[in-house]
């Protein structure tokens, strides 16, 4: 809604970047944002949180006045639960005090890191509400047998008790349903929870055998839809999804196999950047990056130098490109003690 810098208090487009939309933040001062929001009388009994895929660099968050806490890191999302600093019904005031010149911006800056002053809240920012017990992780990989016709479909399932009291009879039930919408039969199918503690978080990984799935491939790249169902007391009380390629990436002998065959990746070193935008990319420029590797017949992005927004991601395993994401490590071996993301690159051309 607003932003506060030095000598100036206006309007500003978030997500953007401050630097690209005339807004000039001198040296070791801050900027400050602020949204005021209504809560929905639905949350009523729910976790809220406050989700922030970028904020670069050094952000604190204050919810009606009060600092909830802060984070560093340019590109990595950072979350907070604010259920217990609003009220259900009435308007909450959201703000940011925001410093972009940081240790790690500081060195980002000595080797011409980019080419523009960076600062604000360069991704999406949100609020949501989840159930006091909830699904907070779930994560998938497919390994196939040594003829690649049968693959295991491996699951990492995280679930929170946020409430003030043991949680007990919780199951997770899994659905899974293969490019063409027909359901695709699971063994086990399920996993069954021991109680939970008040605050408890857990972690579970379970193996389900998959008969002959439909291969992912750059030309065809076909997606499975996996919907894991949290279910207490008999009651689903959470329903999540994410979509899944049966896929495998290795090497052997020297060479880089992909579902057990060849390939050579042709592809490109990917900036998150745009003239006008600076760092602060939208679906519509991410859809057109994507169509143009295709078109240019690229199967490959090597991103630079940071965590890339999960919307490209989920873009690229749409249209079939694969993608190296570089580590959130940077600076290593500059003479420089390692610094964590904003940068996230050991290379620092």
């Amino acid at each position: 809604e607003g932003v506060v810098a030095p000598g100036k208090v206006n309007h500003i487009q978030v997500p953007g970047d401050w630097g690209t939309q005339g807004f000039s933040v001198p040296p070791n001062a801050t900027a400050g944002y602020w949204r005021t929001v209504e809560i929905p009388d639905e949350w009523v009994g729910k976790r809220i949180k406050l989700e922030c895929d970028a904020v670069f660099s050094l952000a604190e968050v204050w919810v009606n006045g009060k600092k909830i806490g802060q984070n560093e890191g340019g590109f990595t999302p950072f979350e907070f639960d604010i259920s217990k600093n609003v009220e259900h019904g009435k308007p909450a005031t959201i703000a940011l005090l925001i410093k972009e010149d940081t240790m790690a911006a500081s060195l980002s800056a000595q080797i011409n890191y980019a080419q523009h002053e960076i600062g604000g809240i360069t991704r999406k920012i949100y609020l949501f509400a989840v159930p006091e017990v909830n699904v907070f992780r779930i994560q998938t990989d497919t390994r196939f047998d040594n003829e690649y016709q049968n693959a295991t479909l491996r699951l990492t399932l995280g679930v929170g008790n946020q409430s003030e009291s043991v949680v007990k009879r919780a199951e997770i039930r899994f659905h899974l349903t293969d490019p063409n919408g027909n359901p695709v039969p699971l063994t086990p199918a399920w996993i069954s929870l021991s109680d939970l503690r008040a605050a408890e978080d857990k972690v579970q990984t379970v193996e389900s055998p998959v008969a002959r799935p439909i291969h992912w491939e750059n030309e065809h790249p076909r997606l499975y839809r996996l919907v894991a169902d949290l279910v207490v007391g008999g009651s689903t009380v959470e329903s999540v999804e994410r979509r899944v390629g049966f896929r495998q990436v290795e090497t052997h002998m020297g060479q880089l196999l992909l579902n057990g065959r060849p390939i050579k990746l042709h592809g490109i070193e990917r900036h998150e950047t745009d003239p006008v935008l600076g760092r602060s990319l939208n679906p519509e420029i991410w859809k057109k990056e994507v169509r143009l590797l295709h078109e240019a017949n690229m199967n490959w992005v090597f991103t630079s130098h940071y965590p890339v927004p999960e919307e490209f991601l989920d873009l690229c395993d749409e249209s079939g490109l694969l993608v190296t994401e570089e580590i959130p490590n940077v600076w290593v071996g500059e003479s420089l003690p390692p610094q964590g993301d904003p940068g996230g690159s050991n290379d620092p051309s």
